[in-house]
């Protein structure tokens, strides 16, 4: 991940900040753990997560906070409880939504009125 990824990131989430106080959070992608630590800032808990250990690591290296946790998953199916988060956000969601799994997955995260925050860049 650029610099200059890690801050179009991060000017996405400062978008919508309000929406991420108090919650417990799952961040799909976490790069190298920038904008996670952005949201543990605010949110009470966030769950960030990749499907490449290697990335989980060098975040986990790079960033800590107490109510932070990395993890490796797979995002179409993964190991976590059923309604398990008020927000899921997805920084790269082109990434994902080409296998339609992703949604069942995302639908069985979230807690009632739980909101999936997604972010897909124009052309």
């Amino acid at each position: 991940m650029t610099i200059d990824d890690t801050w179009t990131r991060l000017v996405r989430y400062a978008f919508v900040e309000e929406c991420f106080a108090g919650r417990e959070i799952l961040e799909i992608g976490c790069g190298d753990g920038s904008a996670a630590a952005f949201l543990a800032d605010r949110a009470k808990r966030v769950v960030s997560t990749d499907p490449s250990a290697e990335v989980v690591a060098r975040a986990r290296m790079r960033t800590t906070r107490p109510n932070l946790e990395f993890r490796t998953i797979d995002p179409f199916a993964s190991t976590i409880d059923d309604r398990s988060f008020d927000l899921i956000c997805v920084p790269s969601g082109e990434a994902w939504f080409r296998d339609g799994r992703f949604f069942v997955e995302v639908r069985r995260l979230l807690r009632p009125g739980g909101l999936c925050y997604v972010v897909v860049p124009s052309a």
